[in-house]
């Protein structure tokens, strides 16, 4: 069963243990946009997220926003928390400016979040 949230509902799903949760804007501390400069937003609870394929967001990051009560996310390029890892204290307007290998950004490649 597939779920779509709309904007005037912005909270996303936080996947546990397969299971989608959804957490209100008041309670999210990280925000992943599929477009650059913010745009195309869905804010995830600061709980972390092994894995974010479940919520159709593996792959898909361009920019991010980390807001309280976050103090930092951590991303990585594979599931469960494993590869290439960049934290991010404050987010980016633009994942193509931050880079993983001389020749790789991290332009839709974040698949997991804590």
């Amino acid at each position: 069963m597939k779920k779509t949230l709309t904007s005037t509902a912005l909270a996303v799903a936080l996947v546990i243990g397969g299971a989608v949760c959804v957490a209100s804007p008041a309670q999210a501390a990280i925000t992943l946009c599929a477009g650059y400069n913010y745009s195309g937003c869905k804010a995830f609870s600061d709980n972390g997220s092994k894995n974010l394929k479940p919520a159709g967001w593996e792959d898909v990051t361009s920019s991010l926003k980390v807001s309280a009560p976050a103090v930092y996310t951590d991303v990585y390029r594979d599931r469960n928390h494993k590869g290439p890892k960049l934290r991010f204290r404050v987010g980016s307007p633009d994942l193509r400016g931050w880079w993983m290998t001389k020749t790789r950004n991290w332009d839709k490649e974040i698949s997991s979040m804590k």
